[in-house]
């Protein structure tokens, strides 16, 4: 048996490895009880588990072992390594309850297989009316809810198959008079190979110490104006594990698979599956299904165009992520690298 075919031989054992271990899972999601939802709603901070990456959103978050880009940031910072060229990226989603996101990210490369991203993460909810025990229909007073995470993210390469990336994320949260400051560390890891781009990944998110918000109001309680007592509670700290490949390849036509496994503190497990297809790299159709999750059983879909802004590459990308009871989120989103050759 020559060396190129052993080789062969071995990668189809590992990728399926890899397949038999996906329907495991899956197998283990529909079969087993919904273990650990009964930690739902015990962290603050739940907007950074929101997907700003609307490429993540259309595949149902299965994002942790995706080639990187420009919102790479914001799903795993070991893969803004893969971005060769300083790049933009900016989205905005309409989301359930008058909720609006908004994220925009910057990449710098660096000469020494290293990369520095910024990012900017916002929540704001709809106006909402302010009511008391005497008032249950409203005082006529409104208030929002505001939440903002600026962060830095660093990645390195330490080997032609091997990186890592760390990100350092302060955050704001503000409700009416209350409001918290806070901060959490992302970190990820990413492992490529030379098989059918086939990667793995290992993230850690927004993990930070217990926080309680401060503030005071004189409307909780009309005939008491002390102010409530309010626990601290941890951030949404998420592990997963990630992998992707392309299964399929041929001429114009390409298919991306993409799957994790996410292990919150304040819920259960769950698996995430996501597939793209492109033709000729041009134009994208993406969809997903989130399994483990309670009522979320609705599948997200989504699609993409690369084209130029002048002489620059530009992506613009939209995806849908509907509830059968929250309504119908929907997410567009903007990249653009300024190629070297252009500048």
């Amino acid at each position: 048996m020559t060396r190129s075919v052993y080789i062969k031989f071995e990668m189809k054992k590992y990728l399926m490895a890899i397949v038999c271990s996906v329907c495991v899972l899956f197998a283990q999601a529909q079969l087993l009880p919904n273990l650990g939802g009964q930690r739902a709603g015990t962290s603050a901070f739940n907007f950074l588990k929101l997907n700003y990456n609307p490429r993540a959103t259309a595949m149902a978050g299965a994002s942790a072992a995706m080639p990187g880009d420009a919102f790479s940031a914001a799903a795993n910072p070991a893969a803004i390594i893969d971005v060769k060229d300083l790049s933009f990226a900016i989205s905005s989603q309409q989301y359930y309850a008058g909720a609006n996101t908004s994220y925009l990210a910057a990449v710098v490369p660096t000469k020494h297989y290293s990369a520095w991203a910024f990012q900017l993460q916002s929540y704001r909810t709809d106006a909402m009316e302010k009511r008391t025990e005497f008032q249950p229909y409203g005082t006529g007073e409104y208030f929002y809810g505001q939440n903002i995470a600026l962060g830095l993210s660093y990645s390195k390469v330490l080997s032609d198959y091997f990186s890592y990336g760390i990100s350092a994320k302060y955050i704001y949260e503000g409700i009416d008079n209350f409001k918290v400051h806070s901060g959490v560390v992302d970190l990820g890891f990413l492992y490529k190979t030379d098989f059918k781009d086939l990667k793995f990944a290992v993230l850690l998110s927004n993990f930070g110490i217990n926080t309680k918000i401060d503030g005071e109001t004189n409307t909780l309680v009309a005939f008491n104006n002390s102010n409530p007592d309010i626990n601290a509670y941890a951030a949404p700290t998420l592990f997963k594990m990630g992998v992707s490949f392309v299964p399929y390849q041929s001429g114009r036509n390409k298919l991306l698979f993409a799957t994790e496994l996410q292990h919150p503190n304040d819920n259960s497990e769950n698996i995430r599956v996501g597939l793209e297809y492109s033709w000729m790299d041009l134009f994208f159709v993406r969809g997903g299904f989130k399994l483990g999750l309670k009522d979320q059983s609705t599948p997200t879909f989504g699609a993409g165009i690369r084209t130029h802004f002048g002489r620059y590459p530009l992506n613009v990308i939209y995806a849908a992520d509907p509830h059968p009871y929250l309504g119908f989120a929907q997410q567009i989103g903007v990249s653009i690298a300024l190629t070297k050759e252009n500048r």
